[in-house]
């Protein structure tokens, strides 16, 4: 015989402890969506995003695009004459002076891209910590910019889970950045074990071109 609290099967759920494990499912999927973000904002503890490097370096290139058009706009004295470009060589003279270990400085004219400037950069700080190498297109009115950042392990990205990893050497992180309407601008973002490079191109095809000659892997 059973009581008025007790039926077949076993007693019956409790509806608060039923209601406690919904709300600690829907926080912990909650958590897998926006936890990365959250992760982002606060750097974790002095680690920077690839998404933070990235964006940082895809305003640069602007910057450089921008200039490198006025360079060339027509005035009324005529057309602005374009400053003397740096070479290959200067270029990696100043890079090993500026970061402290030498690295190859790509050649990009079988793509186009002609080596307009080069120096050293603030890519997440107030003082110089990076090496910029920007170069045109003048054919396309279009820039591509390497950015070159001592590897000191900070830098990380998120895996399919949302845990913070290390990009590991020889493996290449490709993205779209897609920041406004018709944006096909595009990031490679590798690691050689020293130097952190990012380079940022202007379309998806161009990344395919160029990647040989940038050095990714």
């Amino acid at each position: 015989m059973t009581g008025p609290n007790h039926r077949e099967g076993g007693p019956r759920p409790s509806i608060v402890a039923v209601t406690l494990c919904v709300l600690i499912v829907c926080g912990a999927v909650l958590f897998g969506i926006f936890g990365p973000g959250i992760a982002q904002r606060s750097q974790l503890a002095g680690r920077l995003t690839l998404g933070e490097l990235v964006s940082a370096a895809a305003a640069m290139n602007d910057g450089f695009l921008a200039g490198a058009m006025r360079s060339r706009v027509r005035s009324i004295r005529g057309a602005d004459a374009p400053n003397e470009p740096p070479t290959t060589g200067s270029v990696g003279d100043s890079l090993r002076a500026a970061l402290g270990v030498p690295a190859p400085v790509p050649d990009l004219r079988d793509a186009g891209f002609h080596l307009a400037s080069a120096g050293p950069t603030a890519l997440h700080s107030e003082e110089s910590d990076s090496f910029a190498i920007f170069y045109f297109s003048p054919e396309r009115r279009r820039g591509a910019t390497l950015v070159l950042v001592p590897d000191d392990g900070r830098a990380f990205i998120f895996d399919d889970f949302g845990r913070p990893a290390s990009l590991e050497p020889g493996r290449l992180v490709q993205e779209r950045l897609d920041r406004f309407h018709r944006d096909e601008s595009t990031a490679l973002v590798w690691s050689d074990g020293t130097l952190l490079h990012i380079a940022i191109v202007p379309t998806e095809e161009d990344a395919a071109s160029m990647r040989a000659a940038l050095g990714a892997p």
